[in-house]
This record gives C-alpha cells, structure tokens and sequence, in this order.
C-alpha cells in the first residue's frame, strides 16, 4: 500500500504533461521541493509540488502606481560578501501589517516536537508557520488544530498510508500543505474552505529523512530522526479585519552570471524584460504591485545546478546565499538545472524549482528560500518557447512560493487531481496555475491566497 502511495503521488501529483506541446511538470519524489519540467518527445515522468519559475523582473516601483512598467530605482550589487550584495542587506524586516511570533529553537526527539502552540490576534486575516531546520532533513507540520478544535493537518500524515501524497503533499489535510527538506513553510488557510479563527492554535512539527527507491518508480523510505530547528509564526494583521485587497511583493534577483546575464546586463536584456513586464502586468491582475525589484550578482560557483536534495546539495547552497536579503521572494537563475541526486534523472527538462509550497516566510537564507530559474534554451524539438513563457513561468513559481498549488494536475494513472480553490475552473489551462503553464490567469481566490501571504505587504501599511 506505501508502494501504491508513492505511485499515485509521483504519477498523479507529480507528473504532468502535455501531449500537444511535449510538455512536462515535474518534482523531485526524495526532495520535496516544487518543481516543474519541459519535455521533449518521451513520455518524462518527474513530480511536481511548486513548478516552473522564469525570469525576473525588472521594475523597482519607486513609484508605487507604475509597477507594471517602469523599471527605475533598481538596486545593483556585487557578490562581493560571499555572494550576496553588499547594499541594504541587514536582513528582512516585518513591514507593517505583519507580526511575528518566535516559538524558539526546538530539540526534538523521535521525530517529534511536541505540543506547540500560539494565540492569533484578534484582526489577524492569515497565519503562516516556518520551520528552519538541519541539511538534509525533512519537516512537517502535523496536528494542526484551531481554537474550535477542528483539526485542518492531522498527525503524522507524510507516513499515513491513506495520504496518496506520501511524504510530499498532505492530501487528507483540510489546509493542503507540504513537506520541506531543511526548511518547511505553511499557509493558513489557502483555500476559502478554511476558517480563521482568533484564539489558541496548536501543532506540532514531524522531522524524518527519506531515502529514495532504487528507481523512479520505488518507494522512498521514510525514517523519524532527531532534530533540531527553529519555528516562528508570522501574522498578517491589516488594519480591516478582511484579507487586503492590494499588496506589495518585492523580488531579489540573483545572478550566476549563465547565459550572459549579470545584475547589470540583466537590466537592458530584451528577453529578460519582455517576460519581467509579464509577470509584473500579471501580479498587477490581483492586485499586488511588484516593487522594490533589485538585481544582485551571485558568484558562489554554481551556475548548472545538478543535485536538489541531499546533505551539501546545490539547491541549497545557492537558497543559503541569499543570507541577508532585503525582504521579498528570491529568484536565482542558473544556466540548467539537473536533478541528479534523484532516480528521475535524465527523465525531462527541468525549467525551475520552487523552494516550497509555500516556501519559507520573512526570512532569507535558508536552504529552500528561493526558487531557482533555467536560463539555456530549450533544445529544438522539446515543444516549448521558454521566450513565449519566460514570464509566465517566473508568475508560476512565485505563485508556488507564495502557496498555490496546481490548479489542475495531469491524470497518468489516477483520478485527477484539483486544487482546494473553488474558483478555479478545472482543466482551465489558461489559469496560471494550471500544469502546462500556458496561461496568466489569476482568480480571485487564488489571488487573496497569495495576498495571505506575510511575503505580500498590505498596500499602504
């Protein structure tokens, strides 16, 4: 029954393509980490859990109201300080609108915190929690319960064999959340299913490691391990007591220096702009202006990534270095982004991986705290113009990192799957966050989800 949990998991969950356009959706199973994949003519199989991120931006919104084009104020830095630009970088503070709750550094043991618990105020809209933890291990949170007593994560769900998740995604749970490796991050709620109720929360934190199967299609191994980590919970308090209407997301845009690209030719690069001017132009549609954009160099010595998961993996490293960051989402783009710390392997594109879904929350640095961007060309053949969907691919993943998740996933060898939003049409591939990624559609829900989000700044607080 786990083998078959598994399966549905990297089938159903994870794999997703496009007949029509070669297309293909993909995850690391042993990671946990979202991301998302273009195929050629085979049939690649892979997982998902937060997808495809292209691009950056470009836009520094130094005047709030034009966001969706100008491009001035921009921020420059060298890599100078192990990597990370040396201007403004004192670390992310909570704007207003955001409160933030330290729970401490936890000693877990048996993989298990314990008992946590945190009362939210009285107007909070939303509540995120964030695990920063040890390299190579994974977390959860489990035993999420509100103060009605209603339990919206139940306990130990990555090992029950009733969650056709597995250890990735929380399928049972009635606010959708997912594991992370080193550093874990979850929005509540994400779905307008889900109650926000002022009072007593509790919870508690699973930490375990996996090892993968001895092929793609093996069952991982799923072990409980002692931990240590930190956990805070960030509210957003607005000062309506409703999710506010109008955001501010900031981006950090970092470097390698693949394909050409550095902080400053980024800034004038016509591929680069056209799809920056889609992303801002689709963020603008739920209302979220994009501002500050900074650009960064990131010269630490990665620019093909090839390994997600893992003690010293890539991915990590690269997320580590973002130590420092002005608040707001990272993306990191490298040349390519080779997965070969996972059995999927070799099985399709990969055009970015999200750090989470969502990923960590008001704090930089960790190892799952940014989402990572190929920049090469796809190979003639694989169907896809990444030109065409540079932007939409960099909305897709910010919108992973700030807690959507596919709209619609392709059915391989199962019932399809949805996501927990009612206004999301099924099979609308014209949603943002609908599998092939085609579209830059947000709905109303899924924009107040992501304006939920601590990342998003409520507008003129």
């Amino acid at each position: 029954m786990r083998l078959l949990g598994s399966l549905i998991l990297f089938c159903v969950i994870s794999c997703s393509s496009d007949g029509s356009r070669g297309r293909l959706n993909v995850s690391d199973v042993s990671s946990g980490t979202a991301l998302d994949a273009a195929d050629g003519a085979d049939s690649s199989t892979g997982v998902d859990g937060g997808d495809q991120t292209d691009v950056v931006d470009g836009s520094d919104g130094a005047d709030s109201g034009d966001a969706a084009t100008s491009l001035d104020s921009v921020d420059t830095a060298d890599a100078a300080d192990g990597g990370v630009a040396s201007d403004s970088l004192d670390g992310p503070s909570a704007p207003s609108g955001i409160v933030v709750e330290d729970l401490g550094t936890i000693q877990a043991t048996g993989g298990t915190s314990g008992t946590l618990s945190f009362t939210t105020p009285e107007n909070a809209v939303s509540f995120s929690i964030t695990v920063e933890g040890e390299d190579g291990v994974f977390y959860a949170v489990d035993n999420l319960r509100g103060p009605d007593g209603v339990v919206l994560a139940p306990g130990s769900w990555p090992t029950n064999i009733a969650n056709q998740g597995g250890h990735i995604v929380c399928l049972i749970c009635d606010n959708r959340l997912s594991s992370g490796e080193s550093a874990h991050g979850v929005l509540v709620p994400n779905s307008p299913n889900v109650s926000m109720l002022p009072g007593t929360w509790t919870f508690s934190v699973m930490s375990f490691t996996v090892s993968a199967g001895g092929s793609a299609f093996g069952a991982p191994t799923v072990e409980l391990t002692d931990s240590s980590y930190d956990v805070r919970v960030s509210f957003l308090e607005p000062e309506s007591d409703a999710i506010p209407s109008e955001g501010v997301l900031g981006l950090n845009l970092w470097f390698t220096g693949s394909n050409g690209l550095s902080a400053e030719s980024a800034q004038t690069d016509e591929r680069l702009q056209a799809a920056v001017l889609r992303f801002i132009e689709t963020y603008a549609s739920a209302g979220i202006t994009v501002s500050p954009v900074r650009y960064f160099d990131l010269d630490i010595g990665i620019d093909t990534v090839d390994s997600l998961s893992g003690a010293g993996n890539d991915f990590e490293a690269l997320a580590s270095a973002t130590a420092g960051a002005d608040a707001g989402v990272n993306l990191i783009f490298v040349e390519e982004i080779v997965d070969g710390s996972s059995p999927l392997s070799g099985f399709g594109l990969i055009l970015g991986i999200a750090g989470g879904i969502p990923g960590p929350t008001l704090g930089q640095g960790t190892g799952r705290s940014a989402v990572l961007i190929r920049t090469a060309d796809v190979p003639e053949g694989a169907g896809l113009e990444i030109p065409a969907n540079l932007g939409n691919t960099m909305a897709h993943e910010a919108g992973h990192y700030l807690g959507l998740f596919h709209s619609s996933e392709q059915a391989l060898f199962g019932p399809q799957l949805h996501d927990p939003i009612p206004d999301t049409a099924e099979n609308d591939n014209q949603n943002l966050m609908h599998f092939n990624n085609l579209g830059n559609i947000i709905s109303e829900q899924q924009g107040a989800v992501i304006r939920s989000n601590p990342w998003v700044a409520p507008e003129g607080e």
